[in-house]
């Protein structure tokens, strides 16, 4: 969290918000249904569609850019750790007692929940993260956040609505 600007937009495309409310709300709901089993993931989807559908608010793009950077991130670190998780339960299921397989592993009885414990633990950094920067984003400060703040640049940049200013001749 390097940078903070002062933002001074007052409303937003999308369901006509101000552009704070809305990117407050775009950080922290899909932090927040990143909790709720399997419909954490998709929660990423959320942001990309007020990504999609805003044309007005650059504030509120690149926030929605970050929030879908940061779920893609809890994504793929969900998917690692319950498969570190997974792999370990099932190695336990046939080796349990085996000696070869707790020299491995050393003094952890289970390391199928270390990586439970560990990928509970970065998903809580990200939701105080995402929590922290929805804040600042109600007080109309953007953030940038070091892990994705040269994504969301490039996405709010390089991926603008190019239909805009579309017409259409019968």
């Amino acid at each position: 969290m390097s940078e903070q600007q002062n933002i001074k937009s007052p409303t937003s495309s999308f369901l006509n918000m101000q552009t704070n409310i809305l990117a407050a709300l775009v950080l922290i709901v899909p932090a927040l249904f990143a909790w709720i089993p399997l419909v954490g993931f998709f929660a990423w989807i959320i942001p990309m569609v007020v990504f999609i559908a805003e044309n007005k608010s650059n504030f509120v793009r690149y926030c929605a850019a970050e929030s879908f950077c940061i779920g893609i991130l809890r994504l793929v670190f969900d998917v690692v750790f319950n498969s570190i998780r997974n792999m370990a339960l099932r190695t336990a299921a046939l080796y349990g007692s085996n000696p070869e397989y707790v020299s491995f592993w050393g003094a952890v009885q289970n390391p199928g929940n270390v990586a439970l414990v560990m990928g509970n633990i970065i998903a809580v950094i990200l939701t105080l993260i995402c929590a922290l920067a929805a804040l600042l984003a109600f007080s109309k400060k953007l953030v940038r956040l070091p892990l994705v703040s040269g994504v969301a640049d490039f996405m709010t940049r390089e991926l603008r609505p190019r239909f805009k200013h579309i017409t259409y001749n019968n």
